[in-house]
């Protein structure tokens, strides 16, 4: 199990301190810049929050926990590969560069909408024609439709319970 924490560092001569990346698995330790400068009074070190004092605070505490939620992906998930330290670094440093280039990027967490009923099923010949999927696309203004159980037919039929582990 993985813990990522984020912490400052010494604050430079403009009075600001990077903010860095630490993530423990396992033993070992990865440490990364996330390229975030702040003045260390409009950090929360428990809860990792830049103040709204802070310029760019809205989008840089999306991407701090952006950039958390992919490092617990990337650690926690038993369906992936196990990374050395050198690979997941190399991971997340995609990640923080891709933010560094594009400082426009705008990083919106869908929220969900809210319907008055769900209707579950039980596919008991998953993979024959995307039914599942077609399913869980078929959203109305009132309801949603997900599937509780899932026979696959063949081995190539996972993708559905790949794309959308978060119904089970």
């Amino acid at each position: 199990m993985a813990t990522v924490k984020y912490y400052l560092d010494k604050v430079g001569k403009s009075g600001l301190a990077p903010v860095h990346l630490r993530v423990h698995c396992s033993g070992k330790q990865v440490k990364l810049s996330t390229g975030i400068k702040v003045r260390p009074e409009n950090f929360n070190k428990a809860s990792y929050y830049i103040s709204p004092y802070e310029k760019n605070a809205a989008r840089n505490n999306a991407f701090l926990a952006f950039l958390m939620e992919k490092s617990l992906e990337l650690f926690n998930n038993p369906k992936k590969k196990i990374f050395t330290v050198s690979e997941a670094k190399s991971q997340l440093k995609k990640i923080i560069d891709s933010y560094k280039e594009d400082q426009k990027l705008e990083l919106v967490r869908e929220e969900g909408l809210p319907y008055k009923r769900t209707v579950n099923f039980i596919d008991f010949f998953a993979g024959a024609g995307g039914i599942s999927e077609g399913f869980l696309q078929a959203e109305t203004e009132d309801k949603k439709y997900g599937f509780l159980l899932a026979s696959d037919i063949n081995d190539n039929c996972e993708l559905t319970h790949v794309v959308y582990p978060q119904l089970y």
